[in-house]
């Protein structure tokens, strides 16, 4: 089996639950849809600058989720047009809440790619926090490549397992997640997927709120000994 530079004795969880034809369930229930205001806030925060400071007004984002923080940093006011992959209920809800957005409902490890018929490439991709969710991570990438040209700058986010989990993590506690990789195992695989790394680093992964449940959490990260910050992002551009 493919390790996708993972190492050794590293366990998957061998379905992915994110998917609602999969888990049975609709994954963007409203205890998620609330938890999408706060989670990955950072990395649409640097993905807001990098449009502005490249003047980039076409955003593409690959598995979307409900767009909470797509519409929050990518406004018409601003004159930006998003363009959104995601499963059937969460393009649903994208659809009824942002108007600004073209969302088309594909499954990205048996694409049909009909967003082809908006969009040949994207300035800027942005894929936050997908890629643990796959079986087939492979096929995130393809996607990408898909969407990409040479110019086109490209932000993938996964959790940093050794800073979320412990270096002795052997197998994700999320059940939604397939596979999480350290540092130097996620630098590998996209660098050695045929892409050219521009940035990597550790971000924090949710929006600090200055309430007891922040301070809670941060007690807690600094009692067990883990780092606050265990979001790494990717800034790279797809290989020529």
């Amino acid at each position: 089996m493919k390790n996708y530079f993972i190492k050794k004795y590293y366990q998957i969880n061998e379905s992915a639950q994110t998917l609602d034809h999969v888990s049975k369930k609709v994954f963007w229930d409203k205890t998620y849809i609330k938890l999408s205001h706060a989670a990955q806030y950072y990395v649409y925060q640097l993905a807001h600058d990098m449009a502005v400071r490249n003047n980039i007004r076409e955003i593409l984002d690959i598995g979307c989720g409900v767009g909470t923080l797509l519409k929050k940093f990518f406004s018409p006011e601003e004159g930006f047009k998003i363009f959104g992959v995601d499963q059937p209920s969460a393009v649903d809800y994208c659809r009824q809440t942002i108007k600004n957005g073209v969302f088309i409902s594909d499954l990205i490890e048996s694409p049909a790619y009909e967003l082809k018929s908006y969009l040949s490439a994207a300035p800027l991709i942005i894929s936050a926090d997908v890629i643990e969710h796959l079986l087939d991570p492979d096929k995130l990438l393809d996607y990408i490549k898909e969407f990409s040209d040479q110019n086109t700058l490209i932000i993938i986010s996964t959790p940093e397992r050794d800073a979320a989990r412990g270096k002795g993590s052997l197998r994700p506690d999320n059940p939604h997640h397939v596979r999480e990789w350290n540092y130097q195992e996620f630098h590998q695989y996209i660098s050695e997927s045929g892409f050219r790394i521009l940035k990597h680093e550790i971000i924090l992964s949710n929006k600090l709120n200055f309430d007891f449940a922040t301070f809670r959490w941060i007690a807690w990260k600094i009692i067990v000994g883990l780092p606050i910050k265990h979001t790494q992002v990717v800034l790279c551009k797809k290989l020529t």
